[in-house]
């Protein structure tokens, strides 16, 4: 490969492959932090709420403030970071994500408390935008992710395989294993852990259901 930049390497797809869905126990630890981030950067819910819930609220926006702190200040190895920010090893990829727990709840929490007296169309704008941010950081901390993958791949360099026009098979230097059944196991890995890099391509990791599959064309492949 003579690619002297990242955008030269395509960036791991967003789709999830099929077999690779996360469990229900995966996407909780997802959809939860998020959605109570959103919930507590949003003032809205003070409208409807008694007094005393907006001190837990406010409590637990200074939770997900510490976390994110947390990150951006073990940005260089973020051990308490998800899975897909710690294989980037980006620190531009850890600062953005930590700033998604930092911002929103300071924009949608923090002002709107400081400002006591403010319009009430101030605190319904304050909580769209700390939505919008949150939204954007997490997409911007996904791309910084993607950069680094690409990055490593070009002075790495990666390993190459020989993969099948249709790109149903790869060689071990053995036979052609299937690419549903097994991944090379010293293949690059994208981020998420969804696809490999075989030199000219994303390919998808095996379905999870494919384990035992997995472990005896690692084994053939390390021959």
């Amino acid at each position: 490969m003579t690619a002297e930049t990242p955008q030269a390497v395509p960036r791991p797809p967003w789709r999830v492959p099929g077999g690779r869905t996360p469990s229900f126990w995966q996407s909780l630890q997802i959809a939860l932090p998020a959605g109570l981030l959103v919930f507590v950067s949003n003032p809205w819910v003070d409208e409807d709420s008694p007094d005393p819930m907006r001190i837990p609220l406010v409590c637990l926006a200074a939770v997900f403030i510490a976390y994110g702190l947390l990150i951006i200040a073990t940005a260089n190895r973020p051990m308490f970071a998800p899975d897909w920010i710690r294989n980037a090893r980006s620190q531009t990829a850890a600062i953005v994500f930590g700033s998604a727990f930092v911002i929103p709840p300071v924009v949608g929490r923090g002002i709107p408390l400081l400002v006591g007296n403010a319009q009430p169309g101030l605190l319904y704008w304050m909580g769209g935008a700390a939505i919008l941010l949150w939204g954007a950081l997490m997409l911007a901390a996904r791309v910084a992710t993607d950069k680094a993958a690409s990055r490593r791949i070009l002075h790495g360099p990666a390993p190459t395989f020989q993969v099948t026009p249709d790109r149903f098979w790869w060689w071990d230097m053995d036979h052609w294993v299937p690419v549903g059944e097994a991944a090379p196991p010293n293949a690059f890995r994208a981020p998420d852990g969804n696809y490999w890099w075989a030199g000219t391509a994303w390919l998808p990791m095996p379905p999870k259901g494919f384990t035992g599959q997995q472990q005896r064309g690692e084994g053939l492949a390390s021959r």
